[in-house]
């Protein structure tokens, strides 16, 4: 009983898995007849069967009996046909070193697919729809067209637009001259016929016309020399500073008109008109003198006296008594 049981139990098992796998294959496929509204008659209410009935209706076949075993020449056709019959297969590859592998379960095919079941997008609509005009030929007023409201909306929309747009240009505008004024301004000498550089200096009162030609370093002011016009030290140090900056002693003439002011505010007048004659002659002159601060021209004047006070903000002796 033990050795008969050992032999159908492998079957029995074979055999449940298979009635199982389609058991849950009609039980899906009903499904789906019952989501797309079949009637029970085309298989949608299939029930579901029980592993009970399962092994009531499996018919298992027994091994036949030693005393029906068929005979030599049977059993020989039966030989040659297996062999001829694998002869004919294939020979498959095994990946486990030419090995076959260990038998196993068969398998199951795939579902097959069901030819009524769409999964590729359709058009729910189908028609064409290249001529809206047909759609209000038999119409006398145009659904489509925009009311009063609309066009009041669609005016103000685009004045809103226009300002916009306006508005913008003006920027860019704006901007285009900011990139013009910071860009950085090419200068290039200034010489006249004669081949002087001309420059115009001032302080406080005094005014003061420069020209500056090559020669050997003669200075002279209002027709006088430098030495004789400015008796004060530090007064020729101001007239000559820029020549010193730019490393130019001695390698120009200086032609010097003043008026106006005292000899001081004259000085700081020739000053300027000297480092701005430079800078006519040769732009390359001009970052050292703007660092000295000899192309600024000084703005400090005398404040000047007030009523009721001695001076500007000198005020008389109080006296208490």
């Amino acid at each position: 009983m033990a050795s008969s049981f050992a032999m159908i139990k492998p079957l029995i098992t074979r055999g449940i898995a298979r009635r199982c796998a389609r058991t849950s294959r009609s039980v899906v496929q009903g499904r789906v007849w019952a989501a797309r509204g079949f009637s029970s008659g085309d298989g949608g209410d299939k029930k579901d069967e029980s592993i009970v009935d399962i092994l009531e209706n499996l018919k298992l076949r027994r091994p036949a009996v030693s005393g029906t075993t068929a005979s030599g020449g049977e059993r020989q056709q039966r030989s040659v046909g297996w062999q001829q019959q694998k002869q004919q297969q294939p020979r498959q590859q095994h990946s486990r070193g030419g090995r076959r592998p260990p038998p196993g379960p068969t398998p199951e095919p795939p579902l097959a697919r069901d030819p009524l079941l769409r999964t590729h997008m359709i058009d729910l609509f189908p028609g064409k729809y290249d001529d809206d005009d047909d759609f209000n030929a038999g119409t006398e007023t145009d659904p489509w067209d925009d009311d009063d409201e609309d066009e009041g909306d669609f005016e103000e929309v685009e004045a809103e637009m226009a300002k916009l747009h306006r508005e913008e240009m003006e920027l860019n505008a704006k901007k285009l001259k900011w990139i013009e004024t910071t860009k950085p301004q090419v200068r290039v000498p200034v010489i006249d016929s004669i081949g002087r550089a001309y420059g115009r200096g001032a302080r406080k009162s005094a005014q003061a016309r420069v020209w500056i030609t090559p020669g050997f370093g003669n200075v002279t002011v209002n027709r006088k020399d430098l030495v004789d016009y400015f008796p004060r030290f530090s007064d020729r140090e101001l007239v000559l500073a820029p020549l010193v900056v730019t490393r130019t002693c001695g390698k120009f003439d200086l032609q010097c008109q003043v008026k106006g002011g005292g000899l001081t505010g004259q000085a700081g007048a020739i000053r300027l008109g000297v480092a701005r004659a430079l800078q006519h002659w040769n732009p390359e002159y001009r970052p050292p003198m703007k660092k000295m601060g000899y192309l600024t021209r000084d703005a400090r004047r005398v404040e000047p006296k007030k009523v009721g006070l001695v001076k500007a903000r000198k005020a008389p002796q109080w006296n208490r008594r």
